[in-house]
């Protein structure tokens, strides 16, 4: 793993919350697959957004 202390101080952008660790894997998953930019109106990719 690379430092990241060069990059320091960072600011959190955005968060996401999943309500289990499975979604939260495929959701990682999901995102590091580079599946293009993900988005509420494409489910973020199978997993659908709360109502």
């Amino acid at each position: 793993m690379t430092s990241t202390k060069a990059y320091l101080p960072v600011t959190l952008k955005a968060y996401i919350g999943v309500e289990t660790e499975a979604n939260a894997r495929q959701l990682e998953q999901y995102f590091k697959t580079g599946s293009g930019r993900p988005s509420p109106t494409n489910g973020f990719g199978g997993l659908n957004p709360p109502d």
